[in-house]
């Protein structure tokens, strides 16, 4: 092929086949593309035949992948920029930064923002943290914020990525009991466990603590709350497995450790931070919250939206973007639905899910004149289209189970607590309570549990120290949905 059949092979290429050629010259995999454009890796692999084929790069029966070598040769022969331009600018970023983010499942080149507490958080871990806790609401990007702390952090731990020493309890196909985990990670090191030592769980402890604080490594640790154990006696702060507390307490309690531990959770592990409070110096917990709305913009344009838009279209973006927080699945997932069913258009996607933002602003706007409480407000945000109703809600619906399995009464506070639609005093969330006959000592324990699995926020009227007790907006449409359900029961 010469390079004007290539450029016109390229220019005739749609706006679908382009993102994909982007990111797949990124080095991105097949599942990576896929997830960031919120396509299936079906279309990925159908676009990038296509793709091939337009390049005049067509498979023989029975290959797969065969040509797409051919397609990069073509693009370092005749458009050599296209690989290096998608490939994140971040000069703080180590130059194996394509090979590390194949490795992960979440972080990729639509990354944006948390710049300055990515580099507070890499100051710590690269100082004397051994272990960071990212803690927040499901969806918010704890983590993505872990892998790219890898990212920061690799060139300092001599970082390979298929010996990433990683654990997601969210993973049902893999056992999460602390023996299973140790034997895995020794072995993954070269280290031999016969058969009895895994029946041993204090001796695969201290082999397992001796290694990582004299070999430096990264470990990263993903949903921590589903090994965490409860009631509404007791709180839901213990571990399952008592030897993961053990574990984390000998990291804190060595002399020294080279290792550093990354771990994400929904809820705050109070026995983790008990054992944890000795050692100050040593650990450290981040809450992780919305994108601001620059990043919001910057995340719409690395996905694929916000280049050239129409200025009505832009404050539609930024109205979506406030409707929700910054929160950054709900939005990725949004722009990814207004690029692949609504061409982009982000007018045409407001005209058929608009109505739910606009009632957002106006429960809002009527809070605004004192409106504070309402039992007829619909939100609908987490469940109005396909795709949010499978990336955002099914994460919200599980998180309400396991408060509602766990310590019901707190279940019942977040959801008689949706009818507020901004932030109150804490003593109008508690009387509804009161009123059902709870102890003072009840009503307090549940507020602290809903504080512990950030489904409410915290703030401060303004010069006064008066808390005000709130929740995401997020949070409040499946609430509300719930509310509806009890009162039925109640029925």
């Amino acid at each position: 092929m010469d390079i004007d059949k290539f450029h016109q092979a390229l220019d005739g290429l749609t706006p679908k086949q382009r993102r994909v050629l982007d990111k797949f010259l990124c080095g991105e995999k097949d599942q990576q593309i896929a997830e960031s454009l919120y396509i299936t890796r079906t279309t990925v692999r159908k676009h990038i035949e296509s793709i091939c084929k337009a390049f005049g790069l067509k498979n023989l029966d029975g290959e797969r992948f065969s040509k797409r070598t051919e397609l990069i040769s073509l693009f370092h022969k005749y458009k050599p920029e296209l690989i290096s331009q998608n490939i994140p600018a971040n000069k703080s970023e180590p130059s194996n930064l394509p090979s590390l983010i194949t490795e992960f499942f979440v972080y990729d080149s639509g990354w944006t923002g948390r710049d300055d507490l990515i580099i507070n958080l890499t100051q710590l871990l690269q100082s004397s943290c051994r272990l960071l806790l990212l803690v927040g609401l499901t969806g918010i990007g704890k983590t993505a914020l872990a892998e790219r702390l890898t990212i920061e952090l690799s060139s300092k731990f001599d970082h390979d990525p298929e010996k990433l020493y990683r654990k997601n309890f969210d993973d049902k196909s893999t056992p999460s009991d602390f023996v299973s985990v140790a034997v895995k990670w020794l072995e993954n090191a070269g280290e031999q466990v016969s058969s009895e030592e895994k029946k041993q769980p204090q001796s695969l402890l201290l082999r397992l603590v001796t290694y990582f604080c004299h070999h430096p490594q990264l470990i990263l640790i993903d949903s921590l709350e589903l090994v965490l154990l409860g009631d509404e006696n007791t709180g839901w702060s213990d571990f399952i497995d008592e030897w993961w507390c053990q574990f984390f307490a000998s990291l804190l309690s060595a002399e020294t450790c080279q290792s550093r531990f990354i771990i994400t959770s929904q809820e705050l592990p109070h026995q983790l931070v008990a054992a944890a409070s000795r050692y100050p110096n040593f650990w450290y917990c981040q809450r992780v919250d919305g994108l601001t709305e620059t990043e919001q913009f910057t995340l719409f344009h690395k996905v694929g939206l916000g280049a050239n838009l129409p200025s009505v279209e832009m404050k539609l973006l930024l109205r979506i973007g406030k409707a929700y927080k910054g929160h950054p699945l709900a939005l990725r997932t949004i722009a990814g639905e207004i690029i692949n069913d609504f061409a982009s258009q982000v007018s045409a996607y407001w005209q058929q899910y608009g109505p739910e933002i606009e009632e957002v602003e106006k429960a809002l706007a009527e809070a605004s004149q004192g409106i504070i409480e309402s039992t007829n407000d619909q939100w609908k945000l987490d469940r109005y289209s396909i795709q949010l109703r499978v990336k955002v809600q099914s994460r919200l619906e599980q998180t309400f189970k396991r408060l509602s399995d766990n310590a019901h009464h707190a279940y019942i506070l977040l959801c008689i607590g949706s009818v507020y639609r901004v932030p109150v005093q804490q003593s109008w969330w508690l009387r509804h309570l009161e009123y059902r006959g709870y102890t003072n000592e009840q009503q307090q324990f549940a507020l602290q549990t809903l504080q512990d699995r950030y489904l409410v926020e915290i703030s401060f009227l303004a010069n006064n120290e008066t808390m005000l007790i709130g929740m995401h907006n997020l949070v409040r449409s499946v609430a509300i949905a719930h509310y509806e359900k009890l009162l039925t029961q109640k029925g």
